[in-house]
């Protein structure tokens, strides 16, 4: 294949591009010694090689340089003699010129050097010494491209060949000149200066052409535009060979310019300059700059950053400091050019102005820059720790200066967004270790960080972003704990935790949420649900340990209220919201009488339910839970006065329940303190009157401010339908129920409920209405008692008196006579009225109308004549009603 090339140079370089230094080393080793016919010289090089050697590598230059006349220079000459003194110069030339391809770092430590010198002494080698001026002078040659001539070249692979061919040539001259030196030398020379610039020589000139071996065809693009369209080859030549290994030793600025020109050089470019950057990089620290910006582009799909990065990271910032300041700015420049940092305009002044306090800040500046260069689009590969010790650090130092220094504005800007940055990507990694407690103390770092930025509303986003994610992971775990035992002391993360509380417990949580929204079957429904309140469980512990009673209980009502009107809403939907409006009650009878009032934080709008309560620290505020899909509707901050609304609502929900559990049918609708509630409610109450459930029935009366007495009525013709003479369990009934209506009939209502049970007890059964219960009414209105007995009896106009029981007849007459005997003395004082009260058995307040007891009286006279027409069986009790309706005419006449 070299042998078919069309150009002869192109072989060497083909010879180069495979990578194949031993072969290109044993060339030009045989070429150097000049022994063309020597077997001994030539023993390893095969006949092929040989024959390429000849049409490709002989001569070695083909210009009129010094290189190709060693005899110009002492150093050279001296070296080359050396070489030609020992037996086996060609493979001592060969292996060193292999090696200072492959390690060029330990150019000037090569063991080679001092055995060649050995050797060489052995040989009787006897040269006068040659001296540091004469290698510097060598060293002249190697960095110089005046009066270089090329042919003319049509390819650009025969250009490389022949960049490629003049810098081994360097190379190799370099090798004799030091080896020249070493050998002569009468002092040590490894503390010598120009120890370190051959040293340095020979690292260029090895990495010039490692790189131009990976730019290939892509060479010409280290040109400018004036060197590519010349047809002049020397002129190209000598300007790549200048760019590359014309490096004064220790500019490091240069050396930058050069990684940076071989980057940009197209597809190959990147190869290039990394070999660039491997090759120099021990010698120039700086370099590693570029190692660093490329594993970013690596490692981004391996996912992870070695720490072998991010010690080059601190390398390459410690390296900034020892630079004098205008250097170290330049170089901060160049870096970032290439990398594209993140450098604001005039960060070179704001930069100046730190350095003038601190030089070091340089270095801290260009550790920021990196961060922030990492965060931007590679922050999985960064690792937590580093950025909280390395970086952290840095920044705060960095800002601490710059505060100081004053006018630092663009500095000042950068560093404010990258704490943000940083501490948002340290509680994102707190997430990820479940270290929750760190987590909500660096989102508190970076919303506090937020006040005084231009992006506070991005950055509070990302916050509530990482917040939701905190939420969301805890939950997935079944560790309320780990956000309820929590301090947490920014007010606007709390916000955030109740509003993604808030919002997957009642179910609509958008994407994220774990409650599911569309269950089927009974199983589903049921697991759903207690989701659903493990979360509600969680918002209620969280707000209450906070102190947070009347966002709690609010919260809970609504998410009661959203389960309760659901379309899956079913038997087993019930004590869910049971219990969540019993933890909403609990929460508002927590809530202080005297609080002071809240400070809304923002507008509620129409599609949200503004939560009232108060936080840590004391603070009374609202919260504005957002439920998109659920019409909240305009509830009002819960308060203490809350309290009698959310017990009627748990007590509704547990009768509710109770009913489905019944199969009865329930009527739901909103809760909403209008008719129709009141509507409702007055049909829940026929509802558990129709299954005999007095009690609850009786207590939801209250809760809705009912009439009561219609429990009572319903109760009451209930049980005068059993014969409690008999039915010991009606006896007790009785009793029960008559101490409950002597509680709930009072003064105020006029007696009402005790009242109406009497009238419907008689009307169902007049025989099963134990005493007692007439007894109770009879002392505390005796008129209302006898009236009720006298419709109870249909006693009324066109009435006959045959349709009256005989034993109403004798009840009315004897409480009528009770009471016209007690009050047959209308002047004695309150206390003998009292007395004479209390002799006859009547209550102390008794009193009976006297259209009462002249109805009383028709009732006695139409006894007395109806008296004769009462059946044989009944002659007893007829001679004992009129013998009462005449007594009692008999008083009445008296009296009136």
């Amino acid at each position: 294949t070299f042998m078919a090339t069309s150009n002869p140079l192109d072989g060497i370089c083909s010879i180069f591009v495979a990578e194949n230094y031993s072969t290109v080393a044993q060339l030009v080793a045989t070429r150097v010694i000049g022994d063309y016919a020597d077997e001994e010289g030539l023993n390893h090089v095969s006949i092929e090689n040989k024959k390429i050697f000849e049409v490709t590598v002989s001569p070695l230059c083909i210009t009129s340089s010094p290189l190709v006349y060693p005899q110009s220079t002492r150093a050279f000459q001296v070296g080359l003699s050396l070489l030609r003194s020992v037996s086996n110069s060609v493979q001592s030339l060969h292996y060193l010129f292999y090696r200072a391809l492959a390690c060029p770092a330990r150019f000037t430590n090569f063991s080679e050097f001092s055995e060649l010198r050995t050797d060489a002494l052995l040989a009787s080698f006897n040269e006068d010494e040659v001296t540091e001026n004469d290698v510097k002078e060598a060293l002249a040659f190697t960095a110089t491209t005046d009066g270089l001539e090329c042919p003319l070249f049509r390819t650009s692979l025969s250009v490389q060949s022949a960049v490629l061919q003049e810098l081994a040539a360097r190379l190799s001259f370099l090798i004799v000149v030091y080896a020249g030196w070493v050998g002569t030398a009468r002092q040590s020379f490894a503390t010598s200066g120009i120890t370190a610039e051959v040293g340095h020589r020979a690292e260029v000139l090895a990495a010039s052409i490692r790189a131009v071996i990976s730019l290939q065809t892509s060479l010409d693009r280290l040109l400018d535009d004036a060197e590519s369209d010349s047809a002049n080859s020397s002129k190209q030549v000598a300007a790549i060979i200048d760019t590359l290994g014309g490096i004064a030793m220790g500019d490091s600025l240069q050396i930058i310019h050069v990684a940076q020109q071989l980057s940009g050089c197209g597809p190959t470019g990147g190869l290039a300059c990394s070999q660039w950057v491997t090759t120099l990089k021990g010698r120039y620290p700086l370099l590693s700059h570029f190692h660093v910006i490329s594993s970013f582009v690596i490692n981004s799909t391996r996912g992870q950053m070695s720490t072998v990065v991010q010690g080059e990271i601190y390398s390459v910032a410690s390296h900034l400091s020892q630079f004098p300041l205008e250097v170290s700015l330049q170089l901060l420049a160049a870096l970032g050019s290439y990398s594209h940092l993140p450098i604001p305009n005039n960060i070179e002044a704001d930069a100046a102005v730190l350095a003038s306090a601190n030089p070091t800040m340089v270095s801290k500046l260009y550790q920021a820059l990196m961060l922030q260069r990492a965060l931007g689009g590679h922050g999985g590969l960064l690792s937590p720790e580093w950025v909280e010790r390395a970086c952290m650090p840095a920044i705060h130092i960095l800002r601490r200066y710059a505060g100081d220094a004053g006018n630092t504005p663009h500095l000042d800007g950068l560093l404010r967004d990258l704490v943000v940055d940083a501490t948002l990507f340290l509680s994102r990694a707190a997430i990820d270790n479940e270290e929750f407690p760190e987590a909500f103390r660096l989102l508190a770092v970076a919303n506090r960080e937020a006040m005084s930025n231009p992006e506070r509303a991005s950055i509070e986003a990302s916050v509530q972003q990482c917040t939701i994610a905190i939420v969301d992971k805890v939950l997935a775990r079944g560790r309320a704990c780990d956000i309820c035992n929590c301090a947490i002391s920014d007010v606007a993360i709390s916000e955030v935790i109740a509003q993604r509380l808030y919002v997957m417990s009642i179910g609509q949580a958008n994407g994220q949420s774990s409650a599911p929204m569309l269950a089927h079957s009974r199983i589903e429904l049921e697991a759903a649900e207690r989701v659903r309140l493990s979360h509600a469980t969680v918002l209620y512990e969280f707000l209450t340990t906070r102190h947070a009673f009347g966002t709690s209980a609010h919260s809970l009502f609504t998410i009661a209220a959203a389960a309760r009107t659901s379309n899956q809403t079913t038997v087993h939907t019930m004590p869910l919201v049971v219990t969540l409006l019993a933890l909403a009650v609990a929460s508002a009878k927590c809530i202080p009488v005297v609080a002071p009032p809240p400070a809304p934080l923002v507008e509620a709008a129409a599609d949200t339910c503004t939560l009232g309560g108060s936080f840590a620290g004391g603070m009374v505020r609202q919260m504005s839970l957002t439920a998109p899909l659920f019409a909240l509707g305009d509830l009002k901050p819960m308060s203490h006065l809350d309290t009698a609304l959310l017990q009627k609502r748990l007590f509704q929900s547990r009768c509710e329940y109770k009913l489905q559990r019944l199969a009865r049918n329930v009527v739901k609708g909103p809760w909403r303190e209008d008719a129709g509630d009141r509507a409702r409610m007055e049909r829940l109450v026929s509802d558990l009157l129709a299954v005999r459930l007095w009690d609850d029935a009786l207590k939801l009366s209250r809760l809705c401010h009912l009439d009561s007495s219609v429990v009572f009525q319903c109760e009451a013709a209930d049980l005068a339908s059993m014969n409690y003479q008999t039915n010991v369990e009606a006896a007790t009934q009785w009793r029960k129920f008559i101490a409950k209506l002597g509680t709930e009939s009072t003064v105020s209502n006029g007696q009402l409920p005790l009242r109406k049970a009497i009238a419907s007890a008689l009307i169902v059964n007049h025989r099963n209405v134990p005493p007692p219960l007439k007894m109770l009414l009879a002392q505390r209105d005796l008129g209302a008692l006898i009236n009720i007995l006298l419709h109870s009896g249909k006693v009324g106009a066109g009435a006959s008196t045959k349709q009256i029981p005989l034993n109403t007849i004798l009840e009315v007459l004897d409480w009528s006579t009770r009471y016209v005997k007690a009050t047959e003395n209308e002047g004695l004082d309150a206390p003998a009225a009292k007395e004479a009260m209390l002799k006859h058995g009547l209550g102390e307040g008794a009193f009976v109308s006297y259209a009462i007891l002249e109805r009383v009286a028709v009732l006695a006279q139409s006894a007395v004549l109806v008296m004769n027409e009462l059946d044989k069986d009944k002659a007893a009790r007829r001679n004992e009603v009129a013998v009462a309706a005449a007594a009692y005419i008999s008083l009445l006449k008296k009296r009136l």
